[in-house]
């Protein structure tokens, strides 16, 4: 789970990163512009740590991510994007549910 859960950290979060040091467009008016680099800078700093950090720190990092990811799907419906709030939808689902697996207390005896 630790490891799949690494590997979930990084794309969205990398991406947003990117996009938000190098696209003045894209930060220029963006009301997630805190909230998105918060988890993002969080969520790649997370995956690579040492294991009894990282379990922590992605729990906590999934969980915000989900909350802003999902609170932006609401943001795009309004502005009638419905296909960009479908991913952040599913984007939110996936984070809610690496938080929530990495949260269970039987799942490090497994791994």
């Amino acid at each position: 789970m630790l490891i799949l859960a690494r590997i979930l950290a990084l794309p969205v979060s990398l991406n947003l990163i990117w996009r938000l040091s190098t696209d003045a467009a894209y930060r220029e008016g963006n009301i997630f512009l805190v909230p998105d680099l918060s988890f993002s800078i969080l969520l790649v700093a997370a995956a690579l740590m040492p294991r009894r950090l990282a379990v922590p720190l992605l729990s906590v990092g999934f969980y915000l991510g989900a909350g802003v990811v999902f609170v932006a799907g609401f943001d795009r419906l309004d502005q009638g994007q419905t296909g960009a709030a479908a991913v952040d939808y599913a984007i939110a689902a996936v984070y809610l549910a690496a938080a929530v697996g990495l949260s269970l207390p039987g799942w490090r005896r497994r791994a």
